[in-house]
């Protein structure tokens, strides 16, 4: 289920939730090389996500699905990117768009932001386990990222 999963997705890649890429680029400006993409994908499909986004040269890294033991809930992704950051795990600030990768970020220490789209499953995790919660990117103030930043 998982090959086909991830052949599905290289041959047509998931359109990005709404905002997604202005985010991460305003993220990468505000904080230059501490952007980081943390996955339950494998690497090919993080790199053909990279391509097909445009994202690539502004990702610091990844951690993808085949460089870690433990999955989500469990904090082993998010502690790894830290590390290959060089960040805290307290002074990093995930978006999470599933309940089991809000209970990572929680575990890790680390501040979330929950990505809802609407759905009520995903409100009450964020209400548990987020800082803040939001439907999708768009709904960032313009300036976030250099309000986080100072």
């Amino acid at each position: 289920i998982e090959a086909r999963f991830e052949r599905i997705q290289l041959e047509c890649p998931a359109p990005l939730i709404e905002g997604a890429a202005d985010a991460f680029r305003a993220a990468a400006q505000a904080l230059p090389r501490t952007t980081a993409i943390v996955t339950g994908s494998d690497a090919s499909t993080v790199e053909a996500f990279l391509e097909f986004s445009g994202l690539r040269s502004i990702c610091a890294t990844y951690t993808s699905a085949d460089m870690y033991q433990q999955s989500k809930p469990h904090p082993e992704s998010y502690l790894m990117t830290a590390q290959l950051l060089g960040v805290k795990a307290d002074h990093c600030l995930v978006f999470e768009d599933s309940e089991a990768g809000m209970h990572a970020a929680s575990a890790a220490g680390m501040h979330c932001i929950a990505i809802t789209a609407g759905q009520q499953r995903r409100v009450e995790a964020g209400n548990a386990l987020a800082t803040a919660i939001i439907e999708d990117y768009t709904h960032l103030p313009p300036d976030f990222f250099e309000t986080v930043v100072a």
